[in-house]
């Protein structure tokens, strides 16, 4: 029990310590805030691993002398700086009780220990399985950052799959505590949000116990994900706004600047702060008197430059590879070219991602979506948005009547939530990419609610039954999430680790007898399996998201069966591994080819393990198995 875990705990609070420490050296001594130093620091970690890790490095020694200085760090004044400096709460009336707060905060705590209990066990999301995980085993293996043409998930913004190789170089096996604490700074940065706000601190505690009970944020700070280091940095976007608005000070427009960056080093979704800093930017020129256009300019110039400098490293290394800076998005609009990926499956990709909130939408659908979403959504089910925000969020909308008037920090929260869903509504509608919007509307909803109490007993009672309830329901979808998903025997028990994966992934037997049996130098093509290499210990190849492309293609061109199979010898692999539910389907246009595929292999005597609909095929010579 103690190293399953204590290492992963310790590598992940090393790895925040030393990012502690670098962004105390990034900024100075105490200019900015204690998060801001945070979130600056693990850019710099994430992006010097990935630098390292493409000069061939990635090895443990390499990763360690990387933390070592930013844990030094923490022993110089600066650091003391950051921890000394005083936050004022700024005024407001009427305050919540102070016994709600404190629940609110006792909550948020059991919450937060609950979701790191989850944290530790074994991985079993799958997109954790499919590349934030997958990949770095592979790069760890080979020692360095490779280029991956057929997943093509390792194309996407790497900030936050380098820290988890950083972790797991480190030696941690439960790489999802990383994104745990991404999790908690940004329940901090939405309170720090609620403090520039005016919101009293009672409030503030509702507003972190109501993005922890949130069924979406729980789960997700138990995987091994990028949303939730997305949202951090889009939260701590927010506040070195706020902050530069406030004091005109430019060192806050750098620390803009870093965290728009480092936000594009995480999801692609951030180019939408690219294009609204701008926006944000020429209303605030509007309101100076001397020479606005001249300080513009300059703004800009800050904020822009110092954004794509910090994101950069994953458009040049997709421009050098690919020649397209934002592969596999924008296909026909950048000369694009990758073995792993084509213009037919770039449009069928986009009409995938269409599929999210329902097919065939209409007017109505498009209209009610930023706001259907978070009472209808559903884990695991495309047409429900395949996430759970729950019914809190529309607070943010329904008690905006409420308030008298609305401060200018409050109108460039709301024009981001306003602007984001918009483009949210028309794109991809996925529950997941809603998560940076969720701090900046819980927010908005305790901010609402104190606006609320302020106008009346009858008001106030209202506004708190309906925030309860909804908190309540919140609470209740996010606890029974938590019972299905959370199994504590496995942190006690280590042995009962194997009998959880088996009983999360249905493949898992398979990969266990593959493990064990075949030789050393095996190599799998994988088809229609779900391409989760994670837990296995032998070479594959798979191809991403179409998961039957490159084996269909092998059939369309050989005359036959034993030809097909004799290309796949020639490719390397030794053995095929696919699932006959999803491969052999009538109504699939390659029915046919796939039929006479799987009976030439039988015939053949080449099957040599099945587990359920799994098959596992030996491709050698004729007859032998």
């Amino acid at each position: 029990m103690i190293l399953h875990v204590f290492v992963p705990l310790a590598v992940a609070a090393a790895i925040f310590l030393s990012s502690f420490g670098y962004g105390c050296l990034l900024f100075g001594r105490g200019r900015l805030s204690f998060l801001l130093a945070m979130a600056g620091g693990l850019w710099l970690l994430g992006t010097g691993t990935f630098l390292l890790s493409l000069a061939g490095l990635a090895e443990r020694t390499v990763f360690l002398a990387l933390l070592l200085p930013g844990l030094a760090a923490l022993f110089l004044p600066c650091c003391r700086g950051y921890l000394s400096l005083p936050r004022q709460d700024l005024p407001a009336e009427p305050r919540l009780p102070a016994t709600g707060g404190r629940l609110a905060l006792g909550l948020a705590v059991l919450l937060a220990l609950l979701a790191l209990g989850q944290a530790l066990l074994p991985p079993v999301a799958r997109d954790s399985l499919l590349y934030h995980l997958a990949l770095p085993k592979l790069y760890l293996a080979e020692h360095r950052w490779l280029d991956v043409p057929q997943n093509i998930c390792s194309y996407y913004p790497g900030l936050v799959t380098a820290l988890y190789l950083l972790a797991m170089g480190l030696g941690s096996g439960a790489v999802a505590v990383v994104h745990w604490g991404f999790g908690i700074l940004t329940v901090l940065a939405a309170m720090e949000i609620g403090r520039l706000l005016g919101m009293s601190r009672a409030s503030r505690r509702l507003t972190a116990a109501a993005l922890l009970a949130t069924p979406l944020f729980w789960a997700e700070m138990t995987w091994a994900y990028a949303d939730l280091a997305t949202a951090c940095y889009w939260s701590m976007a927010m506040v070195a706004l706020l902050e530069w608005r406030a004091t005109g000070k430019r060192s806050w427009l750098v620390a803009l600047g870093l965290m728009v960056g480092a936000a594009n080093g995480c999801k692609y979704t951030s180019l939408f702060l690219l294009l609204l800093l701008p926006l944000a930017l020429f209303i605030e020129a509007r309101n100076r008197r001397e020479e606005p256009g001249r300080q513009l300019a300059v703004d800009l110039a800050i904020v822009l430059g110092v954004a794509v400098l910090a994101a950069a490293p994953w458009w040049v290394k997709n421009a050098i590879q690919t020649g397209n800076p934002l592969f596999p998005f924008f296909y026909t609009l950048f000369p694009s070219h990758s073995p792993g990926w084509d213009g037919e499956r770039a449009a069928l990709y986009g009409v995938m991602l269409d599929w999210y909130g329902g097919s065939g939408k209409g007017i109505l659908a498009y209209l009610v979506a930023p706001f259907r979403v978070f009472w209808a959504g559903r884990f695991d089910d495309p047409a429900f948005y395949d996430g759970q925000p729950g019914l809190y969020y529309l607070l943010a909308w329904l008690l905006l009547p409420a308030l008298p008037n609305w401060p200018w920090r409050l109108r460039y929260i709301l024009g981001l939530i306003l602007c984001y869903s918009i483009l949210w509504t028309t794109g991809s509608q996925q529950a997941r990419y809603l998560v940076v919007l969720l701090p900046l509307m819980a927010v908005v909803a305790g901010y609402g609610l104190e606006a609320a109490m302020a106008r009346s007993p009858r008001a106030a009672l209202l506004a708190g039954g309906v925030v309860l309830a909804a908190l309540g329901l919140n609470l209740a979808a996010t606890l029974g999430y938590c019972r299905e998903n959370f199994r504590p025997a496995c942190l006690v028990d280590p042995s009962r680790r194997e009998i959880y994966l088996a009983r999360r992934l249905s493949y898992f037997e398979i990969y266990r007898q593959i493990n064990a049996t075949l030789p050393g130098q095996a190599t799998l093509l994988l088809v229609m399996t779900g391409n989760h290499g994670y837990y296995l210990e032998r070479r594959y190849f798979s191809d991403t998201i179409f998961e039957s492309h490159t084996m269909d293609s092998i059939l369309k061109r050989a005359p036959s069966a034993a030809e097909a199979v004799a290309v796949c010898r020639s490719r390397g692999w030794s053995h095929l591994l696919l699932r006959a539910d999803f491969f052999l389907r009538p109504s699939d246009p390659a029915f046919a080819l796939r039929r006479r595929l799987v009976a030439h292999l039988v015939k053949e005597q080449r099957l040599i393990r099945a587990s359920g609909p799994y098959l596992l095929f030996r491709l050698g010579p004729a007859g032998a198995g």
